[in-house]
């Protein structure tokens, strides 16, 4: 039998959000509404559905990260063992984080109340409607973060496209999208972490992806009659490594790294509270959630910023 979906998880009896509830507990979640919040958020995006998402009792810390170097076996004879300065050590690190408030709210008329076939489970109902907005908002300022921002909504802390130093591609002229733009974006990631290969990421715009796939389209011969034919569209890689459209990358921006090396660090207290405005007839829901958007390993990550922008033609 199927397993419950993450919207089904989020209209369970156990999830149920009612304004007595808001009220009573102070607008904590329970164990049960807070897994499908988490279900929904991950379900919902495309880069926090990819990356590793961690839920952590605390505001800033260190994240541990930790994996094995690239050499772990020794020769030996069937009695043999292995030499301790051939001893493996497991190769940790520390990734600070610091998870950055945001709040929003949701006005809920008594009009729409009365007029609502959620009824009584208004809550749970405007809570699950919101779970995908939260996740695209999660996704776009863990991206687009800019501390510089003119826009006040981005400049809360740097996201993950400004933390990309180590190997910045940023040619003189725009990149045009063809296989070119991902072969010297491979070029320049450390082969040290170019283990696992079906693990690793191109991510790009959504235009950046058809842009690429209509050029494979446009092959002539063999290479673009076999692409075309075998319905290879929102399925594109480059020499196995799959290219994922990301809905808040800007047309401009790719990167490649590991999908596990990008690490969403939230804290569990997610907050929903409501509160009653009489003198305009309706309830403010307010969600309130705290996360931080970092790299396990800055160096396993290549950024190109200054890749063609696909136009649209006007006539």
């Amino acid at each position: 039998m199927p397993g419950l979906s993450a919207r089904d998880l989020a209209e369970k009896a156990e999830t149920h959000t009612t304004f007595a509830d808001l009220e009573t507990n102070g607008g904590a979640l329970n164990e049960y509404q807070l897994a499908a919040l988490k279900e929904i958020v991950q379900a919902e995006s495309r880069l926090l559905g990819q990356s590793k998402v961690d839920y952590v009792g605390q505001k800033k810390g260190k994240y541990d990260w930790a994996g094995i170097p690239q050499e772990i076996l020794y020769p030996v004879d069937e009695h043999g063992e292995v030499p301790e300065a051939y001893y493996t050590a497991l190769s940790t690190t520390k990734v600070p984080f610091e998870c950055n408030d945001y709040a929003g709210a949701v006005p809920i008329s008594d009009t729409s109340d009365r007029n609502s076939l959620a009824r009584g489970t208004l809550g749970s109902f405007t809570m699950r409607q919101a779970g995908p907005a939260l996740a695209m908002d999660i996704a776009k300022k863990g991206l687009l973060s800019d501390e510089t921002s003119l826009d006040p909504r981005l400049a809360k802390f740097d996201g993950l496209i400004l933390q990309a130093v180590s190997h910045v591609l940023d040619p003189g002229t725009a990149a045009d999208i063809e296989s070119t733009l991902w072969y010297y974006m491979r070029l320049a990631m450390p082969s040290k972490y170019w283990k696992d290969l079906k693990n690793m990421r191109y991510y790009c715009s959504p235009n950046t992806e058809a842009a690429y796939i209509y050029w494979l389209e446009s092959k002539t011969a063999a290479p673009g009659y076999q692409f075309t034919l075998e319905d290879n569209g929102f399925r594109a890689t480059y020499h196995g490594v799959p290219i994922f459209p990301l809905e808040e990358m800007p047309d401009g921006t790719a990167i490649l790294t590991h999908k596990d090396n990008i690490i969403f660090v939230m804290e569990e207290n997610v907050t929903w509270e409501v509160e009653r405005e009489p003198k305009k007839r309706r309830f403010l829901y307010h969600v309130h959630c705290s996360f931080d958007a970092v790299y396990g390993y800055e160096d396993a990550v290549v950024i190109h910023k200054n890749v063609a922008v696909p136009v649209a033609p006007t006539t």
